[in-house]
């Protein structure tokens, strides 16, 4: 028998889990999951699953620009404001998500925890020097 009882950290923690699992949002992607046969989110990592959540919102919001616009963050958590054109999204780990694109012309790759992950989608013009780059394709 198993008289473990978990903190109120824990039960709190919990909580907030099912609570995130439950929400229409997370359940509209499972089903959709499920039906393609894609990998569930409650079977992949923290960094995975948060990368999927990202990765699908950065499509759907492609899905709106036109052919002279690209995928852009704008970042302000680093003293001033700093704008990516994304080429590609992936995660390392359980907790660290990956950014792939361009500062100007610069090639960069952002590094974030999940825990702090804070930015805002925009549409940037297309540079003429490539193509527009489609997230997921």
């Amino acid at each position: 028998m198993n008289n473990y009882i978990p903190s109120k950290e824990e039960q709190a923690l919990f909580r907030e889990q099912q609570k995130i699992m439950n929400s229409p949002e997370i359940r509209a992607m499972m089903e959709a999951q499920s039906a393609s046969k894609q990998k569930p989110l409650y079977a992949m990592g923290e960094a995975e699953a948060f990368c999927k959540v990202l990765e699908d919102q950065m499509i759907d919001f492609q899905n709106t620009l036109n052919s002279e616009q690209d995928l852009g963050l704008q970042l302000t958590n680093y003293g001033k404001e700093i704008q990516i054109s994304v080429t590609d999204i992936g995660y390392i780990g359980q907790n660290l998500i990956c950014y792939t694109g361009f500062i100007d012309d610069n090639k960069c790759r952002l590094i974030q925890h999940t825990s702090q992950v804070n930015f805002l989608l925009i549409a940037v013009p297309k540079p003429s020097s490539r193509p527009a780059t489609r997230i997921g394709f």
